[in-house]
């Protein structure tokens, strides 16, 4: 992959990586508000969508090493965090309604209920779209390329092999083997 096309995935990556941040932070505000509102998507759009949105976040980044689907987790999650610190705050910012006593532990509680259940289920679903997407959903030109190294690697291979039975039938010693006197000091 050339430097060129390197920089708009990192750019690609962040904006899905917000961008799926503020759509789980809907869907958990949403619920965590349904007193308030008159749309309650249920509890079960908790899990379905960090895992929807980590799952795309994956196919985006399968070509692309490990780390940057867990940094594009973790930016996924600090946006969903910051959404959902903004819904449960807004009133108070806003200046629309004082808070009694008791309303901050509730606002804690459900900030580290959106950390703790937004970072993993949407790295599994990171982890699973990258699995499937490399292996199920390969270019054929990638898969030809893969091909035609596992070839080159297994001809190296035959050949170290030859030279090897060579050398040994000839009685020289390997450059990298040891000795049997070696080995049995």
């Amino acid at each position: 992959m050339s430097r060129d096309s390197y920089i708009p995935w990192k750019i690609k990556l962040i904006i899905w990586s917000i961008s799926g941040g503020i759509i789980v932070a809907f869907f958990i505000g949403m619920n965590i508000m349904s007193w308030a509102t008159s749309f309650n998507p249920g509890g079960t759009m908790i899990f379905i969508s960090p895992l929807v949105c980590g799952f795309i976040l994956g196919i985006l980044t399968w070509e692309f090493e490990i780390s940057h689907t867990v940094f594009g987790t973790i930016l996924l999650t600090i946006t969903a965090t910051i959404g959902i610190i903004f819904v449960l705050l807004s009133p108070k910012i806003f200046g629309v309604a004082e808070f009694i006593e008791g309303y901050y532990l509730y606002v804690i509680q459900n900030i580290i209920l959106t950390v703790v259940l937004t970072f993993p289920v949407s790295l599994l679903g990171a982890i699973v779209g990258k699995f499937l997407t490399g292996t199920a959903i390969l270019s054929p030109q990638l898969k030809a390329e893969r091909a035609f190294i596992r070839a080159e690697t297994e001809q190296w291979y035959q050949m170290l092999e030859e030279y090897i039975e060579a050398k040994e039938a000839s009685g020289a010693p390997l450059p990298f083997r040891r000795n049997e006197e070696d080995a049995e000091k």
